[in-house]
């Protein structure tokens, strides 16, 4: 497996004053589809910052505890660290929740998913035991996607688990109409009656991308309304504190960093070009 990113965790750093007497720490995560996986494309993993999904079978993430602050190796193997794997430091961000092709499987982290006994999982979850959501990619038919979009999970105690009908199966549609539109129109073609679940779809509470966005767009803050013109947010009504005169009106023009996301809060804000961060 290749070293495809590095993180540091230095305790000094920490806002909680319990975790400043932890050991520092350095996590190192290897895979062996990096080359072949839409997530690494992205710069992103899924074994980065993961602390309660599914692990990634094609990876592996190890560990090397540093000393207290109060040791006095404590700075230099921070130091030692840092210098030693420069080149992969921070490298990947954690991989969005959705579909994705990685090596020659379908990875399906969606919510209550990896408890259909009618998919190939590698793993299915069980009663403390968590599943592993990657499907052979030739088996991922039409069939096998209507099988997903008729699940109805039961909870432990007995039930429906209806949020999966109500919020999952219509991610996940969305998501294989924008990741692959070729697998989706197969389906719809197939089984038409299923497109109307995306007529339905609330994006509200998604986050995309704010460089996807069309210029023109406006978003909602929660005392103020910016308008993006595809390279700055500008703004009538936002705060500002501390101006060196008094005022009667105020004007914002931002640029934001690369990368930077937003909620959506109307679902006028989406289009055939908007790119989701979730």
């Amino acid at each position: 497996m290749e070293l495809i990113n590095v993180s540091i965790y230095e305790p000094h750093r920490s806002i909680f004053k319990e975790h400043q007497k932890d050991r520092a720490e350095c996590r190192k995560f290897f895979c062996s589809q990096k080359d072949s996986c839409d997530f690494y494309k992205e710069k992103t993993c899924i074994n980065v910052a993961n602390f309660i999904g599914p692990s990634c079978r094609f990876g592996k993430v190890s560990r090397e505890d540093g000393f207290t602050q109060r040791a006095r190796k404590y700075s230099s193997w921070i130091s030692g660290k840092k210098k030693e794997h420069k080149h992969a430091l921070f490298k990947l961000k954690t991989a969005p929740r959705r579909i994705a092709k990685i090596g020659d499987c379908i990875f399906l982290p969606y919510a209550h998913m990896d408890m259909n006994k009618k998919l190939p999982l590698n793993r299915h979850s069980s009663l403390f035991v968590s599943g592993s959501p990657f499907i052979p990619i030739h088996l991922f038919t039409d069939e096998l996607i209507l099988d997903i979009v008729n699940f109805r999970p039961e909870a432990m105690m007995g039930g429906e688990i209806k949020s999966y009908q109500k919020d999952v199966v219509p991610k996940f549609l969305q998501d294989l109409k924008i990741y692959f539109p070729d697998i989706f129109n197969s389906f719809i073609k197939r089984y038409p009656e299923e497109s109307q679940r995306l007529e339905e779809i609330d994006y509200v509470g998604r986050a995309v991308f704010l460089s996807s966005l069309r210029p023109g767009v406006e978003i909602k803050a929660k005392d103020s309304t910016w308008k993006w013109d595809g390279e700055f947010l500008e703004s009538e009504d936002s705060d500002y504190l501390f101006p060196v005169v008094g005022f009667d009106k105020i004007f914002i023009r931002i640029k934001p960093k690369d990368g930077e996301k937003i909620k959506v809060t109307d679902n006028s804000q989406i289009d055939e070009n908007t790119k989701f961060a979730d």
